[in-house]
């Protein structure tokens, strides 16, 4: 499967929640673009597909664990950045 990236920026201009939801946005746009369904993603995940579908609505902020089941999951790796230019 493909390697997938997440990178999360320090941004002045976006507040916690708006950058949470981006952020399952595009966990859900992953997802679909390898054709994972919520069902798959939730057995390889242990979590529920109501979870899911929630989580990729942006409606449900998940903890870190949930969010490296899920990444884990469909193949992703997560990459932090601190937003700083050198």
């Amino acid at each position: 499967m493909g390697l997938f990236l997440f990178i999360l920026k320090k941004m002045k201009d976006t507040s916690i929640i708006q950058s949470r939801i981006i952020l399952c946005h595009r966990l859900a746009a992953i997802a679909k673009s390898y054709n994972y369904t919520q069902d798959e993603i939730a057995e390889a995940s242990g979590l529920s597909r109501i979870t899911i579908n929630r989580i990729f609505q942006g409606k449900f902020a998940p903890t870190l664990d949930t969010f490296l089941k899920i990444c884990q999951a469909i193949d992703a790796n997560v990459i932090v950045e601190d937003g700083c230019s050198d």
